[in-house]
């Protein structure tokens, strides 16, 4: 049975994707004002902004919930390349929320 999108960031969701919350990205508070289907295809908005690569590292290690020594086997990468492209995944990930969430507030 494959999983789908929302079932699988729901799963992420409770299992605490912490540096979101860190960088002030409360997905909680995105499904209860969105709801859950909402929330999925905002998600995946903001994600299919990202670098194929940086998209492909944080679906693996943050919505897949793989480790990174098991993202590493997946992609063949080093395990330092993951964690490298990881943080800077994340960064831009945060970056693209805080645009669109700037633009809809001055539209």
């Amino acid at each position: 049975m494959q999983t789908t999108f929302a079932e699988t960031s729901a799963s992420a969701r409770e299992n605490g994707i912490s540096w979101l919350n860190e960088a002030g990205i409360d997905l909680s508070q995105m499904t209860l004002r969105l709801g859950c289907a909402r929330t999925s295809v905002e998600l995946d908005h903001f994600l299919r902004r990202l670098l194929p690569a940086h998209r492909e590292v944080i679906e693996l290690v943050d919505f897949a919930l793989k480790s990174v020594e098991e993202a590493s086997e997946i992609i063949g990468l080093p395990q330092a390349t993951i964690k490298t492209r990881l943080f800077y995944a994340r960064k831009a990930l945060v970056d693209v929320v805080r645009y669109q969430s700037n633009d809809r507030v001055a539209a």
